[in-house]
């Protein structure tokens, strides 16, 4: 058992590698995002991602939000989890949270034939973490960033949830329970309807098994890794206004 004199010296180099980050975070970052993508690249999204990687990276250094990347990997390697599609993912104990480093240049690699998409740019990437916060309470915070071989990460932290993955049945029963609505009744997709008030009925996707936790202390489903889905960009902006959120 780890002594409480180790875990507080844990927590202190932890602390020290991560920047301390307020929710209002989120939002300057996506809208530095925003501002980015010229109209000439609206149909071009290697070009678009590009940019808004780049408006981001500018974002970071701006704002003091840059990061060691070699202690940001040490605290990935203390206690690794299984990585996700987007995430390399690791528990930092002391403080009960999740860590973790999203490589962007994810969403404009030339072989999305053959990988699953979850979101269509580092705006919807941002905007769908504001999104998790506000209509499921949770506490997604940005970090700060690093950059590796010339190229930008991020680094979110998310609360840790003790408790175990669902199968699908259980996962639909309690997602239901809590105010949400499968997109199609019987399917077998993470696809919910979420009650997002002045905005409107908002589509929740990926809301798979490896991405529900039942928490042991609450017997709540909770969501994480979960995106949303919009017809547009100009569609997202303005449910994103319509919630205060942008």
């Amino acid at each position: 058992m780890q002594s409480s004199h180790a875990a507080g010296d844990e927590t202190n180099q932890n602390a020290h590698v991560l920047r301390r980050a307020s929710p209002d975070l989120l939002r300057r970052a996506a809208a530095a995002v925003a501002a980015a993508r010229p109209d000439h690249e609206r149909d071009d999204p290697a070009a678009a991602g590009q940019s808004e990687i780049r408006a981001l990276a500018d974002f970071g250094h701006s704002e003091e939000l840059m990061l060691d990347g070699s202690q940001v990997r040490k605290l990935l390697a203390q206690k690794p989890l299984k990585r996700g599609l987007e995430h390399e993912v690791g528990v930092m104990s002391g403080e009960k949270l999740v860590i973790k480093d999203y490589d962007p240049r994810l969403i404009d690699v030339d072989t999305w034939d053959i990988f699953y998409k979850p979101t269509d740019s580092l705006f919807d990437y941002l905007t769908d973490l504001m999104l998790c916060n506000h209509l499921f309470g949770d506490d997604l915070r940005l970090r700060g960033f690093y950059e590796e071989n010339n190229q930008l990460h991020v680094i979110i932290t998310q609360p840790y949830v003790d408790g175990t993955h669902p199968d699908w049945s259980t996962l639909v029963e309690k997602l239901e329970a809590q105010g949400l609505l499968q997109q199609e009744e019987g399917s077998a997709q993470g696809r919910f309807w979420v009650n997002a008030g002045p905005a409107g009925r908002i589509l929740m996707t990926d809301a798979h098994e490896d991405n529900v936790i039942i928490s042991t202390k609450t017997g709540r489903a909770e969501l994480i890794d979960v995106h949303f889905s919009f017809g547009s960009r100009e569609a997202r902006i303005r449910a994103l206004q319509a919630l205060g959120l942008f």
